[in-house]
């Protein structure tokens, strides 16, 4: 059984829109059968769905009703609904998928795999709507499963033209979005909700939020820079790297290199890398890894490229390689100098730039879902604080990548091998 574990972004506390859950309002209930019999329950349920449609601790219930009693009547009107199965009839699916969620809100045990098998079983029906899969994003964002939740709202968005939805669903993503650090495409889907509904966005608390996590860089005003909003710690396809929107790279260094040295300036990022020794007829050789991330205001005089440049020229046999065709703006290089490191077989190397232009577009494209861990609590469940760090915004122009191998010929195999892997999981927009 999947136990909620309620994850609250720290600032999320004082957001100023209602939080997302499903919602009966949006459920055609004329067409349901057999409405008599429970119509107790879900007018109850009409009147007091506020209290169920999100997890509220035991200490913060301020609700006249004890919330045992609030569940008992939903036990009894979800209990009432299986009695009377309308397998073909979407909205009484969508009903009882609902208040199976509501009932997950309130503990009941196996109601987060009956939730979802409820809402796919909409699926099935060959005449359904997009509201199954709006409704099974929030549920799967109010259980912390922020990637999956992500996955309902885009299968939405590539179906159906944006201009065809309800406008709160863009409401609800926006609110999916912030929770799986994804600021940039959240601060997109307030604005689309703000433009379909007409609401005036600007002085709404969540939306002031998401606007504090994208400050932007001034490299003019150099006191006004923080360090931390640069690179982050972020994981990405499964694995720990770095992420620099304002450079548009995100990178996982191998497990086994150590970082050197660092240094950051108003306009460039460098770090070195030293592999784990290497045994190799008796000598234990290590490699090195160089990596220069640049805003290049001045395009195209910029130190990376020319770092870039220098280096290939201490090589006495330079060789363009077609490598990594699908990361745009990728050059290549194979080095080799036999009179360098003569005691390995000679010097033998890459070095790489990649050059990216500024795309408006890039932060959404480039941000990823992201599930929050919440080991630890998730067999008692209780809250979980998050603070959501800023981060700088891409640079508005183009940014350059050098990086090269320093290497040798006894450990071409193992240093290039490593080297080519990192590049592949690198990302850059």
């Amino acid at each position: 059984m999947v136990k909620k574990v309620f994850v609250i972004l720290v600032l999320l506390a004082v957001m100023g829109g209602a939080l997302f859950s499903a919602d009966v309002r949006y459920i055609n209930l004329n067409a349901i059968k057999n409405m008599n019999a429970f119509s107790d329950e879900l007018n109850y349920v009409l009147l007091n769905q506020n209290a169920m449609r999100w997890w509220v601790s035991d200490d913060a219930w301020n609700n006249p009703t004890p919330k045992s009693d609030v569940a008992a009547v939903l036990r009894t009107l979800y209990g009432k609904l299986c009695e009377h199965e309308d397998a073909e009839n979407q909205e009484y699916l969508l009903l009882k998928a609902v208040i199976s969620d509501f009932l997950y809100n309130f503990d009941e045990p196996g109601f987060f795999e009956v939730t979802k098998e409820n809402y796919l079983a909409i699926e099935t029906l060959p005449e359904r709507d997009y509201r199954y899969k709006w409704f099974l994003g929030t549920f799967l964002g109010n259980a912390c499963k922020s990637i999956e939740a992500v996955d309902c709202f885009r299968y939405i968005l590539d179906q159906i033209p944006e201009n065809a939805l309800v406008p709160d669903l863009f409401w609800d993503y926006g609110n999916i979005l912030y929770q799986a650090m994804m600021p940039s495409s959240a601060k997109h889907a307030f604005d689309t909700y703000a433009l379909y509904s007409g609401y005036d966005i600007g002085n709404n608390q969540m939306y002031r939020n998401v606007l504090n996590l994208l400050p932007e860089y001034n490299m003019n005003d150099v006191d006004s820079i923080v360090s931390d909003y640069i690179f982050q710690f972020h994981e990405r396809n499964g694995m720990n790297g770095k992420l620099s929107k304002l450079y548009g790279i995100w990178y996982s260094p191998d497990e086994e290199w150590t970082l050197n040295q660092s240094g950051l300036t108003v306009v460039k990022h460098t770090e070195v890398f030293n592999s784990a020794p290497i045994s190799k007829d008796g000598r234990n050789i290590t490699y090195s890894v160089l990596l220069i991330d640049e805003l290049t205001p001045s395009y195209p005089v910029c130190s990376a490229a020319d770092t870039f440049e220098s280096v290939r020229q201490d090589y006495s046999s330079v060789s363009e390689v077609q490598l990594f065709p699908d990361i745009p703006g990728i050059r290549v290089y194979e080095l080799k100098e036999p009179s360098r490191y003569t005691e390995c077989g000679g010097a033998h190397g890459y070095a790489v730039l990649v050059e990216s232009e500024y795309d408006p577009d890039g932060d959404c494209a480039f941000e990823k879902p992201f599930d929050i861990n919440a080991s630890g609590t998730s067999r008692e469940g209780g809250v979980k604080y998050f603070r959501a760090m800023p981060m700088y915004t891409r640079f508005k122009g183009t940014t350059a990548h050098f990086i090269l191998l320093d290497s040798c010929e006894a450990i071409w195999e193992e240093s290039s091998s490593a080297f080519l892997e990192f590049l592949e999981t690198c990302e850059f927009f």
